[in-house]
């Protein structure tokens, strides 16, 4: 059973994500201090939250997507305008 620090921290970053405004992105690194953990925690949390986090607002330190990831970004960046 995860520790209620380790779900709060879950709780915090998806939520963080999903107030993200549309045709906006934000880093791992701005969420992670954003919410009071490492950059590479919040790609964890992301990832394992599946396709409904709206992952293409967030961004590596560069501004930058995998680049597998850059087409389907870009037709969710240009759905939001």
């Amino acid at each position: 059973m995860p520790d209620a620090a380790a779900e709060l921290t879950v709780e915090r970053v998806l939520c963080a994500v999903e107030c993200i405004p549309t045709g906006r992105v934000v880093s791992y690194g701005d969420l992670a201090e954003l919410v009071g953990t490492s950059a590479r925690r919040v790609g964890a949390i992301m990832a394992s939250a599946g396709p409904g986090v709206p992952w293409w607002r967030v961004v590596n330190a560069s501004g930058r997507l995998p680049g597998h990831l850059v087409a389907e970004a870009s037709r969710r960046w240009a759905d939001e305008g």
